[in-house]
């Protein structure tokens, strides 16, 4: 078994999806009542995807993808603690 770890990429989009959705799934929520929240938030990821604030990686097992881990870029204002410049902070998602 050679478990290998790639960067996220467009053509996972359903996939990141779908694993968003059965972890809120697990969690106690039922598929049919996550489904708004899936299609939205997968109408929102695309172009992070893109753009490359949101990024992540798959682990697979001969080619198949066994667990992913997803992080966003948060562009943060101006703020008490930084109230001159922008930091961007990374996120789990």
């Amino acid at each position: 078994m050679a478990i290998t770890a790639r960067p996220v990429a467009q053509h996972d989009l359903k996939l990141i999806c779908e694993h968003r959705e059965r972890m809120f799934a697990e969690s106690g929520r039922t598929r049919e009542a996550l489904r708004p929240m899936t299609v939205a938030f997968e109408q929102w990821l695309s172009p992070r995807l893109d753009d490359g604030s949101y990024l992540g990686w798959m682990l697979e097992d001969a080619g198949v993808v066994i667990a992913g881990l997803g992080m966003m870029v948060i562009d943060w204002p101006p703020h008490p603690s930084h109230p001159t410049d922008h930091p961007q902070r990374l996120r789990g998602a």
